[in-house]
């Protein structure tokens, strides 16, 4: 049977011959290359392992479960990111409390959720970053919800930041925690403080404190599975401060988010994390500079469709 590609009125058509028919095949890096694609156009993105077609606007879309023809109807909430990285349908919502909302969606829908939480104040240590606990190929009902969102702030001169919350999902709250800030001084020396757990640790003080604080986000949303997805945690411990010494006596850094190894490399290439390790830091023993902490630790980076 011949397969009509055309409007059928030239030779706009593929001949099958028992053994299927083939479409092109490029990779990301090919698929954004091409000037005046045509609208309608099909390849097989290799990076993906997936059949994609262009629409115009939004762009290229993943066939059978682009996310602005894949029935999720009616959504709102946050601000729309444009232009739309990898033609998704990107929302960020950088304060709160607020919502995500729709009407409706197909029976296998799937949002991801990246849930970042507010760093840590510094104090003689530099401040942890927040939490971060990302959401893949997170299914969503089919009736219309809506999922309530806090969002944590930064913490205040040796504070913890805030957590941050996505509620209302029948896997549970997604939870990232706020960034570690320092503890209670030390007795004989109000600079000598053990840096704060939290999402990622807050760094210690000086002189010598090696107490730095531990990430605890790793920990947090425990037993969250679902089919066909899976929940990623990012945090690292800080750094530790340094001894007297010619470049007396800085703290240490807080940590990052960044790990010595991706947790994502099995995702498609639009949905893994990028990003150096860095951490935990110690101080840079700058001389003059008696206060400061030592370098922070990195955040990540999700190419094509969320970032940090």
């Amino acid at each position: 049977m011949p397969i009509i590609v055309g409007d059928g009125s030239g030779d706009s058509k593929m001949q099958g011959d028992g053994k299927g028919v083939s479409i092109g095949t490029t990779d990301t890096t090919g698929r954004n290359a091409g000037v005046s694609t045509a609208t309608g156009t099909l390849i097989y993105n290799t990076d993906d392992s997936v059949v994609e077609v262009y629409n115009g606007t939004p762009g290229w879309q993943v066939v059978g479960t682009q996310s602005s023809a894949s029935g999720i109807t009616g959504a709102s909430g946050g601000t729309l990111v444009s232009p739309n990285p990898g033609g998704y349908e990107l929302r960020h919502f950088p304060s709160g409390p607020t919502s995500f909302t729709y009407t409706s969606a197909g029976s296998e829908e799937k949002i991801h959720v990246l849930v970042v939480a507010g760093g840590g104040g510094g104090h003689f240590g530099g401040g942890g970053g927040g939490g971060i606990a990302y959401a893949y190929n997170l299914p969503v009902p089919a009736n219309g919800t809506t999922y309530p969102i806090s969002i944590g702030g930064g913490g205040s001169a040796g504070g913890n930041g805030g957590d941050s919350n996505f509620a209302g999902h029948p896997v549970g709250t997604i939870t990232a925690k706020g960034g570690g800030g320092s503890t209670t001084p030390q007795p004989g020396n109000s600079n000598t403080r053990a840096g704060a757990p939290g999402g990622s640790g807050g760094g210690g003080g000086h002189p010598a404190q090696t107490i730095f604080g531990t990430t605890i986000q790793p920990s947090q949303n425990p037993g969250y599975t679902w089919p066909g997805g899976s929940l990623y945690q990012y945090g690292q411990p800080g750094g530790p401060g340094e001894s007297p010494g010619p470049a007396c006596c800085e703290g240490g850094g807080g940590g990052g988010a960044a790990g010595p190894s991706p947790l994502t490399s099995g995702l498609p290439a639009d949905f893994r994390e990028t990003g150096s390790y860095n951490g935990p830091q110690a101080s840079t023993q700058v001389g003059g500079d008696q206060n400061g902490g030592g370098a922070g630790g990195n955040g990540i980076r999700l190419d094509g469709s969320l970032q940090d």
